[in-house]
């Protein structure tokens, strides 16, 4: 049985970091899994959970576009139900978003 666990940092265009949690533990992950969704083993789907977003929780499909293995499409879809009055975002317009919702990864 393989489980994949993901870390990421995101920056915007001038290189500023607006997120970074590659420095926490494998245990503490925000993105964990490792099912495969398709028979032929070509798609897997992966979860996410971060609780410091105030739950912010979704689905993220991860497969190749490209027979050489080279470009991984990703695809996220935000699940998060309810926002309380107790989260630091509550109110926050832009609400952070640190996962992007569809892109291909191209293998450096």
């Amino acid at each position: 049985m393989d489980v994949l666990i993901g870390k990421f940092k995101v920056t915007n265009t001038n290189g500023q970091i607006l997120f970074d949690n590659t420095s926490i533990s494998d245990d503490d992950a925000k993105i964990i899994g490792g099912k495969i969704f398709s028979p032929n083993s070509t798609k897997y789907s992966l979860g996410y959970i971060d609780e410091e977003i105030c739950g912010m929780n979704g689905l993220i499909m991860i497969y190749f576009t490209d027979s050489t293995k080279t470009k991984l499409n990703w695809k996220f879809s935000d699940m998060t139900d309810v926002i309380t009055s107790d989260c630091p975002y509550y109110n926050a317009n832009p609400f952070p978003e640190p996962l992007p919702k569809n892109i291909i990864l191209t293998k450096q």
